[in-house]
């Protein structure tokens, strides 16, 4: 639940911080085309080709996710 979520959060804020990742959703070329147009954060389903993996699924708070990351950022 939400303590899976604020751990997960705080991770990808360290994770973003040692490997400067922007905090925003990955761009993709298009639905087709895995090239990455700008670094970030996104789930399977998010590229393209990529497979039968769907994880974290629909309901992923991807925007309260962020917020959270970008908030345990500026406390590493």
């Amino acid at each position: 639940g939400k303590a899976m979520l604020e751990l997960s959060a705080k991770l990808c804020a360290e994770l973003a911080k040692q490997f400067s990742i922007p905090i925003s959703r990955a761009v993709f070329k298009s639905k087709d085309d895995p090239t990455v147009v700008s670094s970030g954060f996104c789930g399977h389903a998010d590229v393209p080709k990529h497979g039968s993996h769907t994880d974290p699924g629909h309901g992923f708070p991807f925007d309260y996710f962020l917020a959270r990351v970008q908030f345990y950022f500026g406390q590493v």
